[in-house]
């Protein structure tokens, strides 16, 4: 499958199945339903036939006309909400035909974030309406069960607590949290400007439990609340040298990791308010591909974390800060071109985006790569735009033209 959709200065929202080790995440106009191996230090491990979707469990969805901006599951684990820079909202299916469920237009311009209820049958959707900048709760059948004001400018980023009394959560551009009481939904507390961040608050999210959310921000803090009254219970300062795109609670609630631009991923514990420890991330200082820009866990506790040049980096247990990641990923456009080599029984790939890729034939997963940290480097530079032409020369060595009028030789 393709690699997600990244922009400098923006998170990417990531997120994991409640069951299976399953990440959906943005490309273009695509949703990717990623299917990752499971722990080989476990003995119980994944086969194709743990669950329905292809290829292992990975997945392309090619519902959406428009660029997506963000996809999550429900917690049934059966249905995935997704949204694009227009406005549409899709609900589809996991497994079995995928057909859309539901389809509205419940914003004028891009979604930014999508939050469900504990029975999966109630979404909240925020992000650019063209002016208005508000959060909305639509029902399973498309009814509009609250339309939610309290910001003046674009919404980040909302969340919907699994547990009653039900509430709502948004944060912005504005530098606002603010919390809403329903449903039907309407607005109960807001953070202002200062009050708590001098920054845009770029995510927000409910513990397991619904007792605490959490807020990270570009001021480089987060924000641990009381989910009852939406009292701050603790503001912990400069926890990365950089802003905080996207965090991400701990399957038992214990824990969040928070993922920056320094191209650092932190623990940090949900009690002590301390950070627990640093996620070790291949990163090279004269690049900035490597900055970290979403970060999720999958069901059993491991971390994951998505770079800017698109890897998806995934950790061992979460309390492993010395290991290094298994970084995957791969092209972020379509293949244009490909080679087999007979002498070292790989294929190489080359795709839109000008970058090279050697992948293990067995497997499929990339052993090198000319777009940057964490996998063995392929020698020579990247092309500049599309990929024209492989050919495997053998010795590992790969001869490609591209649209930039180069031929390059890599190995």
């Amino acid at each position: 499958p393709p690699s997600p959709s990244t922009s400098r200065g923006h998170h990417i929202t990531i997120t994991s199945h409640p069951t299976l080790p399953l990440l959906a995440y943005c490309s273009r106009t695509f949703v990717v339903l990623l299917s990752v191996p499971r722990d080989p230090n476990s003995d119980d491990n994944a086969t194709s036939s743990d669950n329905d979707n292809d290829n292992n469990g990975s997945f392309v969805y090619k519902g959406h006309t428009s660029p997506t901006t963000v996809a999550r599951f429900s917690p049934s684990g059966k249905l995935v909400a997704s949204g694009d820079a227009s406005g549409k909202l899709r609900v589809w299916s996991t497994h079995g035909d995928r057909k859309s469920k539901l389809e509205l237009q419940v914003l004028s311009g891009p979604i930014a974030d999508i939050g469900w209820d504990a029975d999966s049958k109630r979404i909240t959707v925020c992000g650019d309406g063209g002016g208005s900048f508000h959060v909305k709760a639509i029902s399973d059948t498309g009814n509009n069960i609250g339309e939610m004001v309290g910001h003046d400018k674009r919404a980040l980023s909302c969340d919907y607590r699994k547990v009653r009394p039900y509430r709502v959560v948004s944060c912005g551009e504005d530098f606002r949290t603010v919390t809403y009481d329903g449903p039907p939904f309407k607005m109960s507390k807001k953070y202002d400007n200062g009050d708590v961040n001098t920054n845009y608050v770029n995510c927000v999210r409910y513990s397991p439990d619904g007792s605490q959310f959490a807020t990270c921000s570009s001021d480089k803090s987060v924000t641990f609340f009381n989910a009852e009254d939406g009292q701050v219970i603790k503001t912990v300062k400069n926890v990365h040298a950089g802003s905080i795109y996207q965090l991400s609670w701990s399957p038992d609630g214990g824990s969040i990791i928070t993922c920056s631009g320094d191209k650092t991923m932190k623990s940090i514990s949900s009690t002590t308010h301390a950070v627990i420890g640093t996620y070790q991330t291949p990163s090279d200082p004269l690049t900035v591909g490597d900055m970290l820009v979403g970060c999720v866990h999958l069901p059993d506790g491991r971390p994951v974390s998505v770079s800017l040049n698109g890897s998806i980096n995934v950790y061992g247990t979460p309390d492993d800060f010395a290991s290094p990641p298994v970084v995957t990923g791969s092209h972020a456009s379509g293949i244009t071109s490909l080679c087999y080599d007979p002498v070292t029984g790989t294929v190489t790939t080359g795709g839109g985006d000008g970058t090279i890729v050697t992948w293990d034939p067995i497997t499929m997963v990339p052993t090198k790569s000319t777009d940057g940290v964490g996998r063995n480097p392929i020698n020579g530079g990247v092309h500049k735009s599309n990929v024209s032409s492989l050919d495997c020369v053998g010795g590992g060595r790969v001869v490609s033209t591209g649209w930039d009028d180069c031929v390059r030789v890599s190995g």
